[in-house]
């Protein structure tokens, strides 16, 4: 919803950055200039409701999968097959991992 989107760009109005590390460079995470230029993107001209359309133009389904231990997980993913023949498959995850 826009309201969603109006309380993203007020949150990204009021980003307080850290101090930065002289000289740290990539050694403790992404460097502050970086991170200001991309919150500066997403606040003036990332065009949300574009990337929206072209994410929902995808394939998109849902599975519940069961894991022992908890409940049935309902898993959300993007089936896109490649145009190029005998591409490798790709799979992309993002989200926490425990290592236990």
């Amino acid at each position: 919803p826009d309201a969603d989107l109006d309380l993203l760009r007020h949150k990204l109005d009021l980003v307080r950055f850290p101090d930065e590390l002289d000289g740290s460079a990539w050694d403790y995470g992404v460097p502050l200039a970086h991170v200001k230029r991309l919150v500066q993107h997403w606040k003036s001209s990332f065009n949300w409701r574009d990337a929206e359309s072209r994410i929902n133009s995808l394939p998109m389904f849902t599975q519940h999968i069961d894991v022992d231990g908890f409940d049935s997980l309902n898993i959300h993913f993007v089936h896109q097959k490649s145009d190029v023949p005998n591409a490798i498959p790709l799979l992309f995850s993002h989200g926490c991992m425990s290592p236990f």
